[in-house]
């Protein structure tokens, strides 16, 4: 079977497309093609922003403690963050997007959205596809598509073959 798929280019505003030839995709990625994955860093950080406002916990303006280090405690240790760079304490949601402390960010985290301060930090593996995805799913208000590469299958006889798409989700916030 014959797939064409969406792949980053060397340019970072590009993508090209090629056809891949795509076996058993329940094989393990060392064996198949994978999209990369990588740590996310403090992109997840805008997970919190928009959180946060959505449960009506903070606004743009509020203002977040931000020391230049911190300890948050956790059950039997100590989290411990600090800040690479000098910022205000405290600051604002916004100057906080836009300069990116992680004590603002992993204490908001904590105080209003999940409790796994690390996670702000981008401790997750995530791919640069569905990274894109956030932009996304940002500039569409909440409507989160799963990001789908595949543009389209054919059999050897070269007849199109039905890709199943998952649906499109409003996310609520919550």
């Amino acid at each position: 079977m014959n797939a064409s798929f969406l792949t980053p280019s060397v340019r970072k505003d590009a993508f090209i497309a090629s056809n891949t030839v795509v076996t058993a995709p329940e094989l393990p990625c060392s064996t198949r093609w994978c999209p990369p994955r990588f740590g996310a860093g403090s992109v997840f950080k805008i997970f919190t922003a928009a959180a946060a406002p959505a449960a009506g916990k903070s606004t743009l303006d509020s203002p977040l403690p931000d020391p230049s280090s911190t300890c948050f405690p956790r059950p039997g240790r100590c989290f411990s963050v600090h800040n690479d760079g000098n910022y205000p304490d405290p600051i604002s949601l916004a100057d906080g997007l836009a300069t990116s402390p992680n004590t603002a960010f992993v204490g908001l985290e904590l105080r209003y959205v999940q409790d796994r301060p690390s996670f702000r930090l981008g401790d997750s593996p995530v791919s640069p596809l569905e990274l894109a995805n956030v932009s996304a799913t940002l500039m569409s208000h909440g409507v989160w598509c799963p990001p789908d590469p595949v543009l389209s299958v054919t059999d050897r006889a070269g007849h199109a073959v039905p890709v199943p798409a998952q649906p499109c989700q409003q996310w609520d916030g919550g």
